[in-house]
């Protein structure tokens, strides 16, 4: 796990100087970020600052002061963006933990200790002595997530609990975690910090009963044992140098083999490049072309010496203004980018899509139009990323003079061309599945069971289940 921007100082910050930081941020994003007002409106960020500046007003270590700012940032809605100081430290000592949370309840996911797994689907009840519920509600005060989304910020929660927890109190000598058993019975974990790189895995659940048919940079192929005519794509993230080849050999596949249903697993994808996700959509998506817009704020941060950011990254507008199809709208001056459909091997089957709150980015734009212009069947969980808008591409940086803390933002965003209101929401799924701590102990797979289901009730209409939105 990266340990970028963790090398938080001692030496406290003056209020006068936070202040000013404060007031740097204040400037700077409302003029740069493409969705600074989508989500918050322009009055409210008054009192979002003054509320900041309230914190501020005795001396803090920049740790702590991080914290301010990123309770600030998550306000703008935009899972993109991240909060950070440039020094590293390759030796922090972590809580070596994962958990599961789960209907307000947080359990022991995995650990690092002599005892391995006997923990594992404990209910936590405190670390070093700090309850689980006010730990886990400081965490999604300091995490970011699109809009008014939720799972994703428990997804980061599950995934980042070392991390944060660092954040939220610095470093410790040892973890006492207060547990309840799965029988019911009081008990203190007690773990050593970790080095960083040697934090445990998470436990991946595999499928069950099926055939590993292929597999490529960043994807599997999988033949279930149900139904010989069914496959399941599991994708981990668009990007790879080899990935639209193997987009192309998987789809030839399907072809081949005369494939009826495609279970698109997107679960923790989170996300990647634009083109390579739409490359993807071209060979599932029935219109002929497919539009890909990113709009920007008409504004010259590309010459503003405060604007900070990689050579390419600055000049990123200056080459968009050779694309030949760019025109205004509302949200600022836009270009389109074109996708033409792949015919050959094109998947006309039908087409369920396993989501979660870490299905995010490019993989929340995929589920999202396959959803709406494809009539996939979503199964889980709300996904993390938004269904109307992302944030992409030419990625910059507000440094705080004082604290020199970097705030960094994409410039442009991603509005899907589906005709849809933004409610700040994820895909919804057609059929939602909620899991149980025995689920999870014993790495269920509810979302596949699912999935499986609905299309052995294709083989009898009238069994059907009904979907809900």
């Amino acid at each position: 796990m990266a340990s970028a921007g963790l090398g938080y100082g001692q030496v406290r910050l003056q209020p006068s100087d936070m202040q000013r930081d404060l007031d740097h941020l204040k400037k700077y994003l409302r003029k740069w970020h493409p969705a600074y007002d989508d989500y918050t409106p322009r009055a409210a960020w008054d009192s979002i600052f003054g509320a900041a500046k309230k914190d501020t007003e005795t001396p803090l270590l920049p740790r702590e002061f991080t914290n301010v700012v990123r309770r600030v940032v998550a306000h703008v809605g935009c899972g993109h963006m991240y909060v950070y100081a440039k020094t590293r430290n390759d030796s922090l000592r972590l809580l070596p933990l994962t958990l599961w949370a789960d209907s307000g309840k947080f359990y022991v996911r995995s650990y690092k200790a002599p005892d391995t797994a006997r923990y594992i689907g404990s209910e936590i009840i405190s670390i070093n002595g700090h309850p689980i519920d006010s730990v886990a509600s400081a965490v999604r005060e300091i995490v970011f997530s699109d809009g008014r989304n939720e799972t994703h910020k428990y997804s980061t929660l599950e995934k980042d609990i070392d991390i944060n927890y660092y954040r939220l109190f610095g470093a410790a000598d040892h973890f006492r975690v207060a547990v309840q058993t799965m029988a019911g019975e009081r008990d203190t974990l007690t773990l050593r910090p970790t080095l960083t790189k040697d934090l445990p895995k998470l436990p991946i659940a595999g499928y069950r009963q099926v055939r590993l048919v292929k597999q490529f940079d960043g994807l599997q192929l999988y033949e279930p044992a149900f139904d010989s005519l069914t496959r399941i794509l599991d994708i981990d993230n668009f990007d790879g140098k080899k990935q639209r080849r193997a987009f192309r050999q998987a789809f030839r596949h399907l072809r081949h083999e005369q494939v009826h249903h495609l279970v698109l697993d997107l679960r923790d994808n989170g996300g990647g490049s634009i083109f390579k996700g739409n490359y993807f959509l071209t060979h599932l998506l029935p219109q002929a072309i497919v539009p890909f817009v990113i709009t920007r704020k008409p504004n010259l941060h590309i010459i503003n010496p405060r604007f900070k950011a990689s050579f390419w990254e600055r000049i990123t507008p200056v080459l968009f203004t050779a694309n030949p199809i760019q025109f205004p709208s509302r949200h600022g001056w836009n270009h389109a980018f074109l996708f033409k459909k792949r015919t050959r091997n094109h998947f006309h089957g039908s087409v369920y899509v396993l989501t979660n709150g870490g299905t995010f980015s490019m993989a929340s734009l995929v589920a999202s139009y396959l959803k709406h212009k494809r009539q996939a069947v979503i199964i889980g969980e709300e996904t993390g990323g938004s269904e109307y808008a992302s944030r992409s591409s030419a990625s910059g940086i507000i440094v705080l003079p004082a604290s020199r803390l970097h705030v960094e933002f994409n410039v442009y965003q991603t509005i899907h061309q589906l005709r849809l209101k933004d409610t700040g929401r994820g895909v919804m799924p057609h059929h939602p599945v909620s899991y149980t701590i025995t689920d999870r102990v014993s790495f269920r797979d509810k979302d596949l069971e699912k999935a499986q289901e609905l299309i052995r009730s294709t083989r009898n209409p009238a069994a059907s289940p009904a979907r809900t939105e």
